[in-house]
């Protein structure tokens, strides 16, 4: 495959690069689905149906194995039709997303296969981000979409699995700055900074930091939003679905008038963010660090204001205008991320 591959010629070969070994895990986004990609879920040992995910599964005909999460964005009436589901239902107040609940799901399975998400980015950018730190906490869990394969770069394996293809590779400095080896040069990356590899590159070595590894699956010239959803956007950032926010060193706090179940996303960016208080939601923080195992994704507004400050380092807070959970105000929380937060008041 040569810069000049289109995307056609790749997703026809989709299917014959990927190892034979893996488990498909079939998130709720909002991606376009290719039949190349419906090929490789098929092909796929297992099948595991995150939530809404099996609305996806219903409507290309593909049969999972597996039905996980809290069931709340997936069509009832479907779960009877899959006769062989095994499901595994979670409470709505967790510690983990749905989708990482389908990782460690296939973790439990098999080790060594590889777990392949599918529809795992757009829609909401909170969750499109909290996928992309799922790489970092499992380190060779892949994420496939029609134009990108996203995996953390690890130390032992060079800029990438033999499976990849090394044509079209950008390493990206995700969490906190990294460094290279390339033959005898040191590279230096800032966290946010995109590296392009070229052919002669492939024995590039990760020195240290959290680096994802992508490989463009398609044309040459796209667009950093597919991979993060946050670039070229100006904070604060206003549009009819979401309002995002950026505490900062320059911006250290920062009050919202709310409503009552407004769903409110806090994410550490580019790297661990440290005594973060909040006032006015369900899940408070009290001077807590934020970092790439512990993000506050869809926390709830319990009144008409909430106040967020920072002491160092960056920190995203992404309101969900258009989703409100007044169910969860109420709803009794037994998670261990709930008897952390009681432990500290």
């Amino acid at each position: 495959m040569s810069g000049s591959t289109t995307l056609g010629t790749f997703s026809r070969a989709i299917s014959t690069f990927l190892p034979r070994e893996t488990i498909a895990i079939i998130a709720n986004g909002k991606e376009t689905i290719t039949h190349e990609l419906i090929t490789a879920m098929k092909t796929s040992r297992l099948v595991i149906a995150v939530d809404g995910g099996l609305n996806l599964c219903h409507r290309y005909e593909i049969q999972p194995t597996h039905l996980v999460g809290d069931l709340d964005s997936v069509d009832k009436q479907l779960i009877n039709k899959f006769t062989k589901l095994q499901i595994k239902k979670l409470e709505r107040a967790k510690d983990v997303l749905d989708l990482e609940a389908g990782i460690q799901l296939a973790r439990q399975i098999d080790r060594f296969a590889i777990p392949l998400i599918f529809n795992a980015c757009g829609g909401r950018k909170d969750h499109h981000l909290s996928n992309l730190y799922l790489l970092l906490k499992y380190p060779g869990t892949v994420i496939l979409t029609k134009d990108l394969a996203m995996t953390k770069a690890n130390h032992d394996i060079g800029i990438g699995p033999s499976w990849m293809p090394h044509e079209n590779k950008e390493i990206l400095a995700f969490y906190g700055n990294g460094s290279l080896k390339r033959n005898s040069q040191n590279i230096f990356l800032k966290a946010g900074d995109l590296l392009k590899l070229k052919e002669e590159d492939k024995n590039t070595r990760v020195i240290n930091g959290e680096m994802l590894l992508i490989s463009r699956l398609g044309l040459d010239k796209k667009s950093n939003r597919d991979i993060l959803p946050l670039e070229g956007i100006t904070f604060p950032h206003f549009d009819e679905k979401e309002d995002i926010f950026l505490l900062n060193s320059e911006n250290r706090a920062l009050e919202l008038k709310t409503k009552i179940g407004l769903t409110i996303s806090l994410i550490p960016w580019l790297g661990n963010a440290k005594g973060i208080k909040t006032e006015g939601l369900k899940w408070n923080l009290q001077g807590n660090e934020m970092h790439k195992e512990f993000i506050g994704t869809s926390n709830i507004a319990l009144g008409h204001f909430v106040k967020i400050s920072i002491a160092e380092g960056n920190l995203l807070c992404i309101v969900e205008k258009n989703i409100i959970d007044e169910d969860m105000v109420d709803l009794e929380d037994h998670s261990s991320t709930a008897k952390f937060m009681k432990s500290k008041l």
